[in-house]
Formats: C-alpha cells, structure tokens, sequence
C-alpha cells in the first residue's frame, strides 16, 4: 500500500519562475517582510533514472514573500551545472549523494581529477551569506551564488581567493555576528594525509584563514558542527570514510555516501578556540549519529553545552533509500534523541553520558537566529510521536520547563511538515515573541501550503497554499527585508 506521504517524492519538473500570490487561510502578520527561502530536491527521474535517495535529485529553490499580510511564491532549479547539462543532454550527469550516473571514461577522469567536480555544484541542502552575496549550499566546497528575488544564478560559482583545498564541508557554516566572521572546515582527503582544516572568512574578504589542522586517518562524515560564543566543537562521529574508495568513486561507480563505514567507535570532540585557533581540549563518548548540531553555550565554569540532536547509529541513511522509504514498511525512521553533553573548554578525557532534553523522536532544530553560542530556552523542531507515517508533527521545545511540561505540538492529518524557522518579530523582548514558518504536504489536497504560527502558543495564525505540492526538501532560511530580497 502506498504511503501517504508518498507524493512528497515525487517529480517536480514545473518551475515557477514569474512570482504569483497565493491564497491565504487566516491571516499572515502584517511585520513579516522580506522571504522565507527553501532549498531541496525536486528532480528525481531522468530518462528513466530514478535517483536512489531522499538527500539525491536536482536542487530547487522556492521563495516565499511577504508584504503586509500577503504572500507570494516563485520556485527555480537551481542553475548548477548539473542541473544545466542534464537539461541539455536528458539524462542524469554528475553524482548524487547515493547515486552514480552512467558516463564515459573521460568524464571520470577528468571528474576524478577533483573530487567536487563530480557533483556540478547541485547545492542541495541549505542557504548562507558570504560576504554581500547570497549562495546555496552543499556538502562539497563549491558555493552557487543566487539572487534571492529571482532565484537565478548569472555569476556562476562563488570563488575563494586562497589555497584552502578540500572535498567535503559542512553545510551549515556559523555565522559569529560579534567577530564579523563565518566559520566552516573542510576535509581534504588523500591516503595518509587526510585532514580537517578548519577556516575563517571575515566579512569583506574572500581569503579563508586557517585556524588549525586536524589530521585524520579516516575522515568522519559531519554534516555539522559546534560553535559557541568563543569557541569551536568538531565532533567526529564513528561513520568513517575510506580515503582511497571515495577517489576512486569516479571509476568504480561507488555513490559518494557508499565510501563510509559504521565502525562503532567513540566520538571524537575536539574544541578550538576561535580566535587562536587552539585545540584546548579533546573528549570521547560512546559512538552515535547526529545530523544536526542545535546550538552550544558556555556556562561560565569552564563547560560548554553542546546540544545534538542524537540517533544510537547511522541507519537512518539506509532508511531513507526510496528502496526503504517507499517500501511497503517505508516511514519507520529511527528516534533522534534531543540530548546535551557536557565538554569542558580545557582537558581531555571521556564525557558523562548525555543529558536528555527531550525523548522524543526530534529533527531539524531551529531556535532564536539571535542566540546562536549564547544560552538558549526554546528550540523548534519536527518529528513523530509513532513511527511508521515519516515526519508528522511541529514541535516546541521549553528547556527551562519541567520534563513533562517541556513540549508543545502541532499537527494535521496526512501533513507532513519541513524544517521550521523561528523569524523573531521586530522589537520583541521575549525569546519566542515571534513566528514559526514550515512548508507542509497535504497528502489529501496533493498540495503544499506554508504554514505560519504564533512561536509562543504554537497555534495557527494562517497558511498560505501553493497551487501544487512540492517535495520535501532540506533546508530553509528567513531573510529579512534590507538583505537583498
């Protein structure tokens, strides 16, 4: 039988490309301005080829505006190469996270000659801000810049203008307001010589400055990363890469994701000193998985909170194979724990076993855009409360409440939402005096909506439905009116 939520994978090949208003249920606050901006996959079948993977397909990017209580849409893919010459030639072209196209042998070797070449910058998973540009994101160090009204991409490829070199990054670079700077790392990866170089870039420049080295046998895959008001947490998790496999992946046809094993050890946590670029302290824990990073703050004792939401191991990759997802008993993901651990700035050691911030199955955490590395109290969040029917339900997470009063919920019939972002309203005192945005799929309507509601009660103030339904994608952010938009 097939899943409900089954149509939030399929094709997307309509653009949008001419902003057209959408029909509005409730009402949206008036002091929304500027866009919310979504980015995920969208093309999944190509000449016949169906990709393997819910993180596979081509990119698209989706923009909603706001003027006073009205919303707008518009949607592009984004203008990769990948995207670009698959158009061109009607069939898949460069690699996917989980899947490895048909080509010829001089296509691998001139894709094997850099690594990230053999994707065409499909910057799939999220959105940052280098500089005075805006650019879409990946896991591969290529940037696509874009412009965030009409979602096109006429300047191509953001370019450094150093020597840091690597094949995979974070990404979900930390903005640090108050230095003016971003930080990200990237890994190089060679036989014997892998290495994470972590980086600055400070605003006004496109010269990275390295900060430190870590040397690494067999680079961990880390989608993101700690970040604090004066320090940096790398946390290596025990899905290790084999060097030599991913260089030869051009050859072989092993996909990107295929290249890493489960090996059960220890995290590693590694904290370096942002402005030094120190390794002050190293720490281990029983081995887990996590995607995602949902802050981390200094206590004043010489203890960072680092908080993660945290999965026992990593078959949630293999669970979100279309093979598994869209299976007869597809929609059964593992729980993700929201959980915090303790580091110190300084030392070395083993870590107590984690705090549970909340037992429920949690992803996707978002909290105040203001708070990033300070001391926090609520975080937003999806996941379910029985597993079998995907990601069902917002969530709202009180830190400071007791345990049994410490989550607030949100949910629909056959409504699958995204990730939420908190938008704080102007000139608001309180932490959650604000809005929460999700794009969701009603599997009913076969149609998507953005649903707007208020961040402290967590209850609907309106939702705005878009003609059609869109998949699911990865990630989104909020900008402002004066940035661009």
């Amino acid at each position: 039988m097939t899943k409900a939520f089954a149509v939030g994978f399929d094709d997307l090949t309509q653009e949008q490309l001419e902003p057209v208003p959408l029909r509005i249920e409730g009402e949206i606050p008036r002091w929304l301005a500027g866009a919310f901006l979504r980015n995920g996959p969208a093309w999944f079948t190509i000449d016949g080829q169906r990709y393997q993977h819910w993180f596979d397909g081509l990119a698209m990017l989706h923009r909603f505006g706001f003027h006073q209580g009205t919303v707008i849409y518009n949607s592009r893919f984004l203008q990769s190469r990948n995207y670009m010459r698959t158009r061109e030639s009607g069939q898949p072209e460069y690699d996917q996270f989980a899947s490895n196209p048909r080509r010829s042998i001089w296509a691998k070797i001139v894709d094997s000659l850099y690594f990230p070449l053999q994707f065409g910058n499909n910057d799939l998973v999220s959105f940052g801000r280098l500089d005075d540009c805006w650019v879409a994101l990946g896991e591969t160090p290529i940037p696509l810049t874009f412009d965030p009204v009409t979602l096109e991409s006429p300047d191509g490829p953001w370019k450094f203008k150093d020597w840091v070199i690597g094949m995979i990054t974070s990404a979900h670079p930390v903005r640090d307001e108050r230095r003016r700077t971003l930080y990200n790392y990237d890994t190089f990866v060679f036989p014997g010589l892998s290495k994470y170089v972590v980086w600055r870039l400070d605003d006004g420049t496109r010269n990275r400055q390295k900060l430190v080295s870590l040397r690494a046998s067999r680079p961990s895959y880390m989608h993101s990363f700690g970040a604090s008001e004066n320090y940096l947490i790398v946390t290596e998790l025990p899905l290790r890469l084999r060097p030599l496999s991913m260089l030869m992946g051009a050859f072989t046809g092993t996909p990107f994701i295929e290249n890493f094993d489960w090996t059960g050890e220890d995290v590693i946590f590694t904290v370096i000193e942002k402005d030094s670029g120190s390794v002050t302290g190293t720490f281990r824990a029983p081995a887990f998985f996590a995607f995602h990073h949902v802050n981390a703050w200094e206590d004043g004792s010489g203890v960072i909170n680092v908080d993660i939401a945290r999965y026992d191991d990593a078959s949630v990759i293999e669970q979100t194979y279309f093979s598994q997802l869209l299976g007869e008993d597809g929609g059964h993901l593992p729980v993700s724990q929201l959980v915090r651990f303790r580091v110190p700035t300084v030392g070395s050691g083993a870590l107590m076993p984690p705090e549970v911030l909340s037992a429920t199955a949690f992803e996707m955490p978002a909290i105040h855009p203001g708070l990033v590395g300070h001391r926090y109290r609520f975080t937003y969040g999806y996941g379910f409360d029985e597993s079998g029917n995907l990601n069902d339900t917002l969530y709202k997470v009180d830190l400071d409440a007791t345990p049994e009063r410490r989550l607030t919920r949100w949910s629909e019939a056959e409504c699958y939402p995204s990730e939420p972002v908190f938008v704080p309203r102007p000139g608001a005192v309180d932490e959650d005096d604000g809005v929460v945005l999700s794009v969701l799929l009603d599997a009913r309507a076969k149609a998507s909506y953005l649903l707007v509601l208020d961040a402290r009660s967590f209850t609907e103030l309106g939702r705005a439905w878009l003609p059609r339904a869109i998949p699911f994608g990865l990630h989104g952010t909020y900008a402002p009116a004066g940035s661009g938009t």
